[in-house]
C-alpha cells in the first residue's frame, strides 16, 4: 500500500528540513498527489537529506589508549621541592591516541609535565619505519601533569642536586617503557580506523585563573572533536583546555584534572575513548582546594574533570556540532627563538656561591660553568616547534611547543577565524615558558625566571611573539582575518 503525501506532510517535512538545509526545503502547496507522485517526492527527500547529512561517514578514523603507570617507584616532574620518589597512585596514568585519514595523520596525547624533543624523534623514527607515517602528520602532546613521573634527558637543574644514581635509573627505565608503549598505542589508532565522520563545536569551563595578575587574561573556550562510526555511536572525543594540571601538590601519581576529565568523559559515553591536551596555559591556575590533605586536593581535581565531562555531554546532546570537512593537510616547521646576551662568567660564579636551600640558581650557575670548563658553548637559540592540521577551509588545529601563556591563544583567535581555529600548546617539544612580549617585559617566572629550571643560559630575546604568530599566519592563509 502506497502512503499518499499531503501538503500538511510535506510542509512537516519543511519545518524539520530547514534548519539543516538552511532554506526552504518544499515550498509547494495542493492538497492530494497521485501514488506516483508520492513516490517521487519520497526519493527526492532521500536524496536531499542523505548526502548532507552531519552524520555522514567521510574518513577513516581510529583511537587507541594504554596504560602508562608506573609499576615502581619514581620522581615526579614539576615542582622542584618534591625530593622522595612517589610510591601511591591516585589516578592511574593513560596515553592516548587518534588516527584521522586514509593516509593518517595521527596525535599522541599522554599524562605527563613535558614531551621531549628526543622522545618525539624516536617515537617519530619507529612510527615512520613502521607504518611510513611522516614526521610532519605526528603530533605528540603532554596533558602537563606536574604528578607524573619525571623522563629522561629532561630540565637537568629542575632539583639543586643530581639525581641520585637509583632513581635516575628508574627514570630512564620509564622513558623506554614510554616510548614503546607510546608506538603501541599509535599504531593500534592506525590498525583501528573505520569509517566515520568527524564534528567539532567550542563550549566552555570555567576554572582557569591568571596566576600573575588578579583578574588578568584566561582563556575559557573548550573545543571539542568528536568522532561517529557508521552506527552513530560517538568512539572518541578530543578536547583541549588552556589551564596548567597543577590542582595537585601531594607526591602521587595522577593526571590532575585532565585525567579525572578523560576518566568522567569515558564514563558518561561508554565506548569512546577520551583524549585531553593542554591550551596555552603558561599563566593560568585551576582553582585549588583550600586544604593542602591529599583527599581533598584529589577532589577538587575531580570537581575540575567531571565540570570538562558535563559540558562536553551538553555539546553533544545539543546541535551545535558542526562537521569538518576537507582533506586533512599537515605542516611542521621549526624556528629559532633568540636567547637574550648570557650572563658574564662572573655573575655565573656569583651565583654559584649561593646556598642551595635558597633555590635552584646556584645548582644551575655551576652546572653552566662546568659546561663553559669543557669548552662547551651555551645556547643562543631555543629550537621551537610550530605545526598546523588544516582540515579543507573547515578547521585549523595549531599546535604550539612549550609553555605558552594564554596571550597567545587570545591573540591568534583575534587574527585568524575563532570560529575555524584551535589552538593548543605543549606539543611536540616542551623546552621552556613561552613568554609573550608582554609577559617578557614584565618579568618574573613565565618571564624569564623560570628558564633556570628548564636549564637554558638566559631568558629570551624580545622578538619571539612575532615570529611564533607570523609562522602560525603562514601556515593558516585560509583562515586569516580580512
Amino acid at each position: 500500500m502506497l502512503q499518499i503525501i499531503t501538503a500538511s506532510s510535506i510542509l512537516g517535512y519543511n519545518r524539520l528540513m530547514n534548519p539543516i538545509l538552511g532554506t526552504n526545503f518544499l515550498t509547494i502547496q495542493f492538497t492530494m498527489v497521485r501514488p506516483f507522485t508520492s513516490i517521487f517526492f519520497a526519493a527526492a527527500l532521500i536524496l536531499l537529506i542523505h548526502p548532507l547529512s552531519a552524520a555522514e561517514p567521510t574518513r577513516q578514523i581510529g583511537a587507541a589508549e594504554i596504560d602508562i603507570t608506573p609499576d615502581f617507584p619514581i620522581r615526579l616532574r614539576g615542582y622542584s621541592g618534591r625530593n622522595d620518589e612517589a610510591k601511591h597512585v591516585s589516578l592511574p596514568l593513560r596515553a592516548k591516541a587518534m588516527a584521522i585519514g586514509a593516509e593518517p595523520a595521527v596525535l599522541v596525547v599522554f599524562e605527563n609535565c613535558v614531551v621531549p624533543d628526543a622522545l618525539v624523534r624516536e617515537l617519530s623514527g619507529r612510527l615512520e619505519k613502521k607504518t611510513g607515517l611522516p614526521r610532519h602528520r605526528l603530533t605528540v602532546a603532554a596533558t602537563h601533569s606536574h604528578n607524573a613521573p619525571i623522563l629522561s634527558g629532561m630540565s637537568e637543574t629542575l632539583y639543586v642536586h643530581p639525581l641520585p644514581e637509583d632513581q635516575a635509573g628508574r627514570i630512564d627505565r620509564y622513558t623506554r617503557e614510554l616510548v614503546d608503549k607510546l608506538e603501541k598505542v599509535a599504531t593500534r589508532a592506525i590498525t583501528n580506523r573505520k569509517l566515520a565522520s568527524l564534528s567539532w563545536a567550542t563550549t566552555k569551563a570555567t576554572f582557569a585563573i591568571n596566576r600573575r595578575t588578579k583578574g588578568g587574561p584566561s582563556d575559557h573556550d573548550l573545543p571539542v572533536m568528536v568522532a561517529r562510526g557508521e552506527d552513530g555511536q560517538v568512539f572518541a572525543i578530543w578536547t583541549s583546555y588552556a589551564c596548567h594540571c597543577t590542582t595537585l601538590s601531594h607526591n602521587r601519581i595522577s593526571g590532575d584534572w585532565a585525567g579525572h576529565a578523560m576518566k568522567e568523559i569515558q564514563n558518561a559515553h561508554p565506548g569512546a575513548i577520551a583524549l585531553v591536551s593542554a591550551g596555552c596555559a603558561g599563566d593560568q591556575n585551576p582553582v585549588r582546594a583550600a586544604s593542602g590533605e591529599f583527599q581533598a586536593q584529589d577532589a577538587m581535581a575531580s570537581k575540575h574533570g567531571t565540570e570538562i565531562a558535563k559540558a562536553i555531554s551538553e555539546l553533544l546532546e545539543g546541535d551545535r556540532l558542526r562537521p569538518v570537512t576537507g582533506d586533512l593537510s599537515t605542516q611542521l616547521r621549526f624556528i629559532d627563538l633568540p636567547i637574550a646576551p648570557h650572563p658574564t662568567r662572573e655573575e655565573f660564579e656569583r651565583r654559584a656561591k649561593t646556598s642551595d636551600k635558597a633555590g635552584t640558581a646556584g645548582y644551575h650557575a655551576r652546572v653552566q660553568l662546568t659546561r663553559l670548563d669543557r669548552g662547551e658553548k651555551l645556547a643562543t637559540t631555543v629550537r621551537y616547534p610550530v605545526q598546523s592540521w588544516n582540515f579543507g577551509k573547515s578547521l585549523a588545529v595549531v599546535f604550539l611547543g612549550g609553555e605558552v601563556v594564554v596571550d597567545y591563544s587570545l591573540r591568534l583567535k583575534r587574527e585568524l577565524d575563532r570560529d575555524r581555529i584551535w589552538i593548543n600548546a605543549y606539543a611536540n617539544d616542551v623546552a621552556c615558558y613561552i613568554p609573550s612580549e608582554r609577559v617578557l617585559k614584565e618579568g618574573g617566572y613565565e618571564g624569564g625566571g623560570a628558564m633556570v629550571f628548564h636549564d637554558w643560559p638566559a631568558s629570551f630575546a624580545p622578538g619571539l611573539e612575532k615570529r611564533i604568530v607570523d609562522e602560525v599566519r603562514r601556515q593558516n592563509p585560509n583562515f586569516l582575518r580580512p
